[in-house]
């Protein structure tokens, strides 16, 4: 019998892997501790190859789908994507980093599988098969603890830079497979331009500039 399978889905930021794909690859191997099957869920084109960007960080397994389209999909489009892989493998566990775009495609395939969904994790461990994912509430002054024991998969969403992306050692299967890609007519994504300043939060930054109340004038400082 195969080993239970822990996801981290692969998040693209124009030609690059999201950093935090790999940070949270870092913690699911941490995670996985022998009991699970860590595998990278990539939906990439067919000419793209952003898997190398990936096994350095020694997932168990790489899962490409390739269509021309994923790169310019729309979020209900890969959360479709990715309900046909969830059926066809049954993971135990799913992990998003909680960027713009993993907020936004996570709640979707969650509604889709009628499953839970912890948001905006900070922390999380396993207490046999079950996700114990800790998390800030009421304004980051309470930690919570929250677990889905009924329904599988369980899922997550993970703050970016809360994990170290560290290489690992090892061997990473790569594998492919297929979806049939179902084309969202109302919204369409024609090209993807990069913005000025990608940084998102100030640990995405390369450079912060914080003022004082005695920078206004020499005599106040």
């Amino acid at each position: 019998m195969s080993k239970p399978e822990l996801w981290v889905i692969a998040e693209r930021r124009l030609d690059h892997v999201e950093p935090t794909t790999q940070q949270l690859i870092t913690k699911a191997k941490h995670l996985a501790g022998g009991q699970f099957h860590t595998v990278a869920i990539l939906l990439e084109a067919t000419n793209d190859h952003l898997e190398d960007e990936l096994k350095a960080y020694g997932p168990d397994e790489i899962r490409v789908v390739r269509d021309d389209r994923f790169p310019t999909a729309t979020d209900a489009e890969h959360a479709d994507a990715l309900e046909q892989l969830v059926k066809k493998y049954q993971p135990n566990t799913i992990l998003f980093g909680a960027t713009i775009t993993g907020r936004s495609i996570a709640p979707r395939l969650q509604a889709k599988l009628q499953t839970g969904l912890t948001a905006d994790c900070l922390d999380l461990r396993f207490d046999d098969d079950t996700l114990v994912a800790t998390k800030p509430s009421y304004g980051d002054n309470i930690m919570c603890e929250i677990i889905c024991p009924d329904h599988r998969p369980q899922m997550a969403t993970v703050r970016p830079n809360t994990f170290v992306a560290e290489a690992a050692g090892g061997t990473t299967e790569v594998t492919t497979d297929t979806v049939t890609f179902h084309p969202v007519d109302r919204l369409q994504v024609k090209a993807a331009v990069p913005v000025v300043n990608t940084a998102t939060t100030v640990g995405d930054a390369n450079r912060v500039v914080a003022l004082g109340r005695g920078a206004a004038s020499a005599a106040t400082t």
